[in-house]
């Protein structure tokens, strides 16, 4: 879309942004969810902007913290074009329940153009964190807490003994880490 007055110092708006995930080469739309994906396997997303003059800037942010990426340029003659993005990175339990957005700022525009996506983030098969606490207190009471995490998800099962008696608990509920 072109916008102020006539000859070549008009500004053109990007029409559009796309993110592509580049392992399934399927284009994400805005509130989209990328996964599964394993935590330590790696991800990589473009995002390109439409034609634009000035030229367009592409950035990635995760929870609108800046992202280090690859971003290049391609500008015709007439001072039109457009700009794109390649965030490359392995998933963590960091990124569980973030989200990623891809910007495209011009100012040609009045709001950035956006594409925010989440990602299912699944724990590492095997990956299993268990603690053990053995508290011992006066009269012969015993505690011996373990806590289990999974996934990022913690339970926490208390088992005691008291003059000569057996009892556990369990806490009932999952919580993260």
């Amino acid at each position: 879309m072109r916008t102020g007055g006539n000859g070549d110092d008009d500004a053109v708006q990007p029409a559009f942004v796309r993110v592509i995930d580049e392992k399934t080469k399927n284009t994400l739309s805005t509130g989209a969810t990328l996964g599964p994906i394993n935590e330590g396997s790696p991800i990589s997303l473009y995002c390109e902007s439409g034609e634009g003059k000035p030229v367009p800037t592409v950035g990635w942010f995760k929870n609108d913290q800046p992202l280090e990426a690859i971003s290049s340029t391609t500008v015709a003659e007439n001072g039109i074009g457009n700009a794109s993005s390649q965030l490359q990175m392995q998933i963590t339990r960091d990124e569980l329940n973030s989200t990623f957005t891809c910007k495209v700022n011009s100012m040609a525009l009045v709001e950035p153009l956006t594409v925010d996506i989440k990602l299912d983030v699944h724990g590492s098969e095997g990956k299993r964190k268990e603690n053990f606490d053995l508290r011992q207190y006066s009269g012969g009471f015993l505690e011996l807490v373990s806590s289990i995490s999974l996934l990022r998800v913690r339970r926490t099962i208390r088992a005691w003994t008291f003059e000569g008696s057996f009892g556990s608990v369990d806490d009932g509920e999952g919580k993260f880490d």
